[in-house]
């Protein structure tokens, strides 16, 4: 399916094993197009460059869809956006897809993208960035992609297990939590910065991350502020990056996630958190979550309550 020069409406509907040959399995918006997509459930779909969707030089809305196992042997294995795309995605789900770039959404020269409150577990990329994969241009723009309010679980890539950036990247991210995402490469469980790619990273939870927290190379300089990296095998800060913990409101300690003590939202703050507004510097909620369950006497749960969840 096609939306070219106009625009499309599609709500409530179902796109399960569709295949492109080039691009875009189940949908290509292209041509200035305009696509608004909701309550929409994008299912074992493929192609070669972006499984689902593929957009270009087009503006996109996603809102409370589901993607689940889509892929493609390019980059992008739910969404493909490119060339100045424009793009607002909110209240949705990416779990197990899979991409060579990007395993659930790949960017390339869209700094006009905001990614809200979605869910991304089990997403998986050949090589950088297992979620989310964003590729800027030699001349960095003037704005910047903005992920907030997400939750990142289980993912993983050669490099950055959630998110790799390249080429002067500066995306903004806040208020996600990275929880057991991880690399088999350099580094990078969580984030992967190179080729001078400077993220601001803002109220954000970065634990129990295999392969380390945050990776950087080639002049990336990642900018932290009242943040909580914890517990990540192999280093929380690795690569070039220097450890900010202490400086700017950021911390290194257990986040009290609630866990068994609140099944339906395990990755909530006990209200005993330093995450928690009232238990840090800051006075911010880190993470993606707030706090979903009462103070305990003694530890009721443990960090192999979250390795079993990944």
């Amino acid at each position: 399916m096609t939306i070219g020069t106009g625009s499309g409406h599609i709500d409530d509907c179902e796109f399960v094993n569709c295949h492109g040959l080039a691009t875009g399995g189940a949908l290509v918006v292209a041509a200035s197009a305009t696509a608004d997509i909701h309550n929409t459930v994008f299912e074992s779909n493929s192609a070669g460059e972006g499984g689902a969707l593929r957009v270009t030089t087009s503006a996109l809305t996603i809102t409370d869809c589901t993607f689940d196992s889509n892929l493609d042997a390019g980059d992008g294995g739910a969404i493909s956006l490119d060339l100045n795309s424009t793009a607002t995605i909110a209240g949705t789900t990416f779990v197990g897809n899979h991409g060579y770039n990007g395993g659930a959404i790949a960017l390339y020269r869209t700094p006009d993208v905001t990614i809200s409150n979605c869910w991304f577990e089990g997403n998986s990329a050949g090589n950088k960035g297992g979620a989310i994969w964003y590729e800027s241009s030699s001349t960095p723009p003037p704005t910047a992609p903005t992920i907030e309010g997400c939750l990142f679980l289980g993912n993983g890539a050669e490099g950055g297990g959630a998110i790799g950036l390249w080429l002067n990247a500066s995306l903004h991210i806040a208020r996600c939590s990275f929880v057991g995402n991880s690399e088999s490469g350099e580094g990078g469980g969580a984030i992967r910065c190179d080729n001078a790619s400077s993220p601001t990273i803002e109220q954000v939870l970065i634990v129990e991350n295999p392969g380390g927290g945050i990776f950087t190379r080639l002049g990336s300089e990642p900018v932290l502020s009242c943040c909580d990296v914890w517990d990540n095998p192999g280093g929380n800060f690795t690569g070039e990056m220097v450890d900010p913990t202490g400086s700017d409101g950021n911390i290194s300690m257990d986040p009290m996630l609630c866990l068994d003590l609140n099944p339906s939202n395990p990755y909530t703050l006990r209200a005993d958190s330093p995450c928690a507004p009232t238990g840090n510097d800051c006075g911010v909620q880190i993470g993606a979550f707030g706090v979903g369950c009462d103070v305990v006497a003694t530890e009721d749960t443990s960090w192999s309550a979250v390795k079993s969840r990944y």
